[in-house]
């Protein structure tokens, strides 16, 4: 009778463990608000992007990462890999802190740059307190013969970009100091010994210095110095130092993004941008930490200065087998002018033309119940202000006309304006029960000239 009791718990131990497991399997990448068209890490906490690159068909995403909780700090490189820069596989570490120190940032690989060689991967990193290594790789994933740098020793607490500057035949570091805020710049021959060339005066950290053609003319150029967020400043730079052509612009007007990587995809003839999207930590994820949609990124003078405009990559439409339209229609104030009533979801696609005719406010309530409570997206055409959740930025519409694309995750909203001109990512925390969309006008009417809506499919679940 003992033996059949002792079996008997066997089983339902055994029962108990697969249901646990399956129950993991289907909440893997599922969570309430984790958000399923932008990459995150399954686990712990993920910081800025530090590089992508691409190598035999495969783009490496490279960022800092603690593998051992949702705390700041102990931070080591993570990778993840992807052929069509939305459905990523995740990798273990690929440069960490020393096993032996507990310091929190004591010798953590804090940031740096990864650049193609001719042999594969070679990465310059900060190991905080200690100063910038240089490493190598075939694979992009083992990286070894790590070796410090020389002429760098009073940048041990530095953010180091490193690229190749074919006009000086030189490597070029952009290394910038938070306690300081400056910028150094250096140079080297071989990537080991450096030069201090000059120093820039500047206010964000995490800077990448990127040559771009000025209206897809590749004739033409000018560089641009991205940083932390949502920033970026255009700039003359002769090898040695850097000379202002704009001031600061918002390549974001999100309040939490944090780093911006840009990628030169010769291959395909485009240049590509990731952003960290900062936000709280929510209680059914496991990980902290989310970055934006890939977009394809440009350079574009205007009679004022020289802008960045994002499109959202045109592969996204893969992720979607289905679509709404809305014929051209004139809406009116009031809760029973809604065109799309019947829409719900928690991952959608809306992309459209509107023309203000004298409407004071109009936009999108975003995740809506049935009393019209939720998250608002709006143009203010009467204030000149633009509203994304708990955002607001100055927008005025040229002709009283907006094209937007508007993307919404489980916990992620981003809108690009007027062909990238404005952009805005932000976090939010809808009511998980509240899948429903308004499309409201009030003080005036609207004429919607062109509306789609494409629920997108999750890149992490079938």
């Amino acid at each position: 009778m003992k033996q059949f009791i002792i079996l008997i718990q066997i089983l339902l131990i055994a029962s108990t463990s697969a249901f646990s497991k399956k129950k993991d399997e289907n909440t893997k990448y599922n969570e309430t608000y984790r958000n399923q068209f932008h990459f995150s890490p399954e686990i712990n906490k993920m910081g800025s992007p530090i590089a992508l690159l691409e190598h035999d068909s495969t783009y490496y995403l490279y960022y800092q990462y603690n593998p051992h909780n949702l705390q700041k700090g102990y931070i080591n490189w993570g990778l993840a890999t992807s052929t069509d820069l939305l459905h990523w596989e995740n990798h273990p570490c690929v440069i960490e802190q020393p096993a032996s120190i507990t310091d929190s940032m004591q010798q953590v690989p804090w940031w740096g740059s990864v650049v193609k060689s001719d042999n594969g991967f070679t990465a310059w990193l900060n190991r905080w307190n200690d100063g910038i290594y240089r490493t190598t790789s075939t694979n992009g994933v083992d990286f070894a013969n790590e070796e410090k740098t020389t002429g760098t020793e009073q940048l041990a607490q530095c953010e180091p970009f490193v690229f190749w500057h074919s006009q000086s035949n030189k490597w070029i570091m952009l290394a910038y100091n938070r306690s300081t805020n400056y910028i150094h710049i250096l140079n080297s021959t071989n990537g080991i010994n450096w030069n201090e060339t000059s120093t820039f005066k500047y206010n964000f950290g995490f800077p990448q210095l990127i040559e771009m053609p000025i209206d897809r003319k590749t004739d033409k150029t000018h560089w641009v110095l991205f940083s932390e967020k949502g920033t970026y400043m255009v700039c003359d730079f002769d090898g040695n130092a850097l000379s202002i052509v704009s001031t600061v612009k918002q390549l974001d007007y999100g309040r939490n993004t944090g780093g911006t990587i840009v990628f030169n995809d010769i291959k395909n003839d485009r240049m590509i941008s990731l952003s960290e999207i900062k936000s709280d930590q929510l209680a059914d994820i496991a990980s902290n930490g989310v970055l934006s949609i890939p977009v394809e990124i440009s350079l574009h003078s205007t009679p004022e200065s020289l802008e960045i405009r994002q499109i959202p990559l045109k592969s996204l439409s893969t992720l979607s087998n289905d679509e709404w339209l809305c014929d051209e229609k004139k809406i009116y104030p009031g809760i029973n002018n809604n065109p799309i009533k019947r829409t719900r979801g928690t991952e959608l696609h809306i992309k459209g033309q509107i023309t203000n005719l004298n409407s004071d406010n109009f936009g999108f309530i975003v995740r809506s119940n049935k009393s019209i409570e939720g998250t608002e997206v709006a143009d203010n055409a009467k204030r000149g202000i633009f509203t994304v959740s708990n955002t607001q930025f100055n927008y005025t519409s040229v002709n009283n006309q907006i094209n937007f694309e508007l993307f919404i995750d489980r916990s992620l909203i981003e809108i690009y304006i007027d062909g990238g001109k404005y952009v805005c990512r932000t976090p939010f925390v809808p009511n998980p029960e509240s899948d429903r969309y308004e499309l409201f006008t009030s003080g005036g009417e609207i004429m919607l000239n062109e509306l789609i809506i494409s629920p997108l499919q999750s890149v992490w679940n079938k």
